[in-house]
């Protein structure tokens, strides 16, 4: 597989906790409805952060390795398109 398959955004059936284990600190950035968007620092200062079931989110780390866990453990994911982001709204005159 290739670092796109990894660092792409992805959706949960259900609501997940993901967990910091090890290494890097990691930015995990969440969307909740495909616009809005939140990025916040997981590491041995904020362990775990809980994703809403449906909700777009990705993970990255911010070193070289870094080890999470999610919770529960079994979950189905949906991958977004190649390329997809949360996008602004369009404004409406």
């Amino acid at each position: 597989m290739d670092i796109n398959h990894f660092l792409s955004w992805r959706r949960a059936d259900i609501s997940i906790i993901v967990k910091w284990l090890s290494g890097a600190p990691l930015v995990l950035t969440t969307s909740i409805n495909g616009h809005d968007a939140e990025s916040i620092h997981i590491s041995i200062s904020n362990l775990e952060h809980e994703i809403s079931a449906g909700s777009w989110y990705t993970i990255e780390t911010l070193g070289k390795k870094s080890e999470i866990g999610f919770m529960p453990d079994k979950f189905i994911v949906e991958l977004a398109e190649k390329h997809w982001r949360p996008s602004p709204r369009k404004v409406v005159k």
